[in-house]
């Protein structure tokens, strides 16, 4: 036996990633990501001259410089920087660069 409850609605939302400047954001808010902050900017300058494979390279140091920190705002940090590197490295792929 089925019981008819009407149409169920869903509404699916999805977030955007975080970006370099995103994560430049949240580095600045803190003198002890001084280190990421300055590969973010490495990274951020790299693109604007056309170059996504430094860029990459830079966003990958960033992320070096936070290994031994485990802050809450670290983990945050970390992980802007990571939705960073893979929306850059879907981009750098799309285009056909290696």
């Amino acid at each position: 036996m089925f019981s008819d409850y009407g149409q169920a609605t869903y509404t699916a939302g999805t977030d955007a990633y975080a970006t370099i400047t995103d994560a430049l954001s949240l580095a600045a808010a803190s003198r002890e990501f001084r280190n990421s902050q300055f590969w973010l900017e490495t990274a951020q300058w790299r693109l604007s001259r056309n170059q996504p494979q430094y860029a990459l390279a830079s966003l990958l140091q960033a992320t070096d410089e936070l290994i031994d920190n485990q802050s809450a705002q670290a983990v945050s940090l970390r992980l802007d920087i990571d939705q960073a590197i893979w929306t850059l490295s879907r981009q750098v792929a799309g285009d056909g660069l290696h």
